[in-house]
């Protein structure tokens, strides 16, 4: 319902401004081919392949790499290889989705790239270190995944206690048939594995699903800078609200719009302070672009984009509250 209701407002933004939308359209897909498409495309491609590769190995160390190359690729090169990588390990079997789940709000971020030479140097001018940004963004992210792994670990426990008396029934009743069970698993075994290999994802099908993904990523860029520019077209709006929302779509774009008109002319610390909170704080949510993009590389995977939301704005209002607190209070 909510995607058919987006496409519809892209209908009728489409509709409304010929310009504006030649406008975003251009500033998008300009985006995309000169920054995104050569930085992201042989990453993606690469840690496609690695997934593929990874099957073979045992499943304890199978799991172990997994989460591995899903923190270093996710952490490393930005959105939505995190979010990619998650969803071809839980389709592999490398982890279940509740592992996926876990790590996608952390993995899924902006790379060190974009917020070094793009936020600090170029928006912010150097005016904050980059440990404080890696502080402030990441802070967040590392409480929310404590947090859901107590909760986790709490949730287990008090089922594993329930089911207690059930499990030793169950081994009760394993010990008597212990052959035929040992016959009937060997023989799961097999078709397991006579099933895996059939299944496997050969090097041609991993290079064509990268560039259908990468495409995607193209596409969902050029929609979001599409109503960008719709929003900042509509005049009646307050300009607050409008320079804001439309941040909110693509932060690329956001950020600028909130450094350009804020933080640049800002005339007290205060002022400034704000401005650099809501570009750290819309730096961590990602932004409307990033999660379509995601959303799209996780389907079939079972992970919810509706708790990746959530959490993505969490952690986006947390740094925000982060930076003014540390501003003014340290």
């Amino acid at each position: 319902m909510l995607i058919i209701l987006f496409y519809v407002i892209i209908m009728l933004c489409l509709i409304a401004g010929n310009k504006t939308v030649i406008s975003g359209a251009s500033y998008g897909l300009m985006l995309w081919y000169n920054n995104v498409l050569p930085l992201l495309m042989p990453f993606m491609l690469v840690s496609g392949l690695m997934a593929s590769r990874i099957k073979a190995l045992p499943q304890k160390l199978r799991k172990r790499y997994a989460i591995i190359i899903t923190l270093f690729t996710g952490l490393l090169c930005g959105y939505p290889l995190g979010a990619k990588n998650a969803n071809d390990f839980i389709k592999n079997n490398s982890y279940d989705k509740k592992t996926g789940q876990l790590m996608l709000a952390l993995v899924n971020n902006c790379s060190p790239m974009f917020l070094f030479g793009y936020i600090i140097s170029n928006l912010i001018n150097d005016k904050i270190k980059i440990s404080f940004a890696l502080f402030v963004i990441y802070t967040p992210y590392v409480i929310l995944i404590i947090i859901k792994l107590l909760f986790y670990k709490l949730f287990s426990g008090c089922k594993s206690h329930n089911k207690k008396a059930v499990i030793v029934q169950r081994k009760k009743s394993a010990n008597k048939t212990k052959n035929n069970i040992k016959d009937t698993e060997t023989n799961k075994i097999q078709t397991f594995e006579n099933r895996n290999i059939s299944q496997f994802i050969s090097d041609n099908d991993q290079i064509m699903s990268t560039i259908i993904q990468i495409t995607y990523v193209g596409f969902y860029i050029m929609i979001c800078s599409i109503i960008s520019e719709y929003i900042l077209s509509l005049n009646m709006i307050p300009t607050n609200i409008r320079l804001f929302t439309a941040s909110l779509t693509e932060i690329t774009k956001g950020t600028r719009l909130i450094a350009d008109n804020y933080y640049m002319s800002a005339s007290s610390v205060k002022m400034r302070t704000e401005s650099i909170a809501i570009i750290l704080g819309l730096t961590s949510f990602g932004g409307i672009s990033a999660i379509l993009q995601t959303n799209n590389v996780i389907r079939g995977s079972g992970m919810s984009i509706c708790k990746y939301i959530i959490e993505k704005t969490v952690c986006g209002i947390s740094t925000y509250g982060l930076v003014i607190f540390l501003y003014n209070y340290m």
